[in-house]
C-alpha cells in the first residue's frame, strides 16, 4: 500500500486524489505522504522485542547444550525438562539453531 501511495506521490498527485483513486483511508494517505515529503523516505517503523520473551539467546544456548550432551533426546523430552511448550522447542530447534528432527511425530 505504502509504495502504491509513492508512487502516485512521485507522478505529482496529491493526496486526496491518492485516496480516491486507490481508496485507501485518507488518514493511512495523508501520513505517508506527509512523512515521505519530510524525509523523503518511508519505512515501517522498527519494534522491539518483548519482554516476556522465551526464546532468548541465553535459552538457545541451554538448548543447544542440552542437545549437543545427549543428541538422542526427543524434543517433547527437551520440553518437559525446560517447562516450555514442545511447539516453541520444535520452532527454536529447526527454525534458530538450524537442526532438523530425525524423529518423526507418531
Amino acid at each position: 500500500r505504502r509504495d502504491a501511495i509513492l508512487e502516485l506521490a512521485r507522478a505529482g498527485r496529491k493526496p486526496s486524489a491518492i485516496y480516491k483513486l486507490l481508496d485507501y483511508p485518507k488518514t493511512r494517505v495523508y501520513r505517508v505522504f506527509n512523512a515521505w515529503e519530510v524525509e523523503w523516505k518511508v519505512c515501517s517503523k522498527t519494534h522491539n522485542m518483548r519482554s516476556d520473551r522465551i526464546r532468548t539467546p541465553r535459552f538457545l544456548e541451554g538448548l543447544w547444550k542440552s542437545i549437543k550432551a545427549s543428541p538422542g533426546t526427543s524434543l517433547s523430552r527437551l520440553a518437559k525438562n525446560r517447562g516450555v511448550s514442545k511447539q516453541l522447542v520444535s520452532k527454536a530447534v529447526n527454525e534458530d539453531l538450524g537442526y532438523r528432527s530425525y524423529r518423526m511425530a507418531k
